[in-house]
């Protein structure tokens, strides 16, 4: 199966966590995959600048943080397209809820 195609079918619709060699982490909608999932467009997407409550990008992934308040992610941006993927997480029901509580950094 072609990769893009079989990267597509399994991200695209869900919220993602996205680490980057360069542009760092972001979290939100995928809506495409390319270049052999080195390039993710996001709509909603909101850079996470750092967080606390959780140690690692699978544990936000997987139940968010225990302690939004102290997450610095700013507001959702227009689509982004992110280049320089290294990984992409599928975000689980229980941590999209959780992460919707986090404020607005600015």
């Amino acid at each position: 199966m072609d990769t893009n195609k079989y990267l597509n079918e399994l991200h695209v619709g869900k919220m993602v966590i996205l680490r980057g060699y360069y542009p760092g982490c972001h979290y939100g909608k995928c809506v495409n995959v390319g270049d052999n999932g080195n390039v993710v467009t996001l709509e909603k997407s909101r850079r996470m600048w750092g967080w606390e409550g959780a140690k690692t990008l699978s544990n936000i992934a997987n139940t968010g943080t225990d302690n939004a308040n102290e997450c610095r992610f700013p507001a959702e941006t227009l689509p982004v397209t992110v280049i320089g993927v290294c990984e992409i997480l599928q975000v689980r029901d229980k941590a999209v809820k959780n992460l919707k509580k986090i404020p607005n950094w600015e």
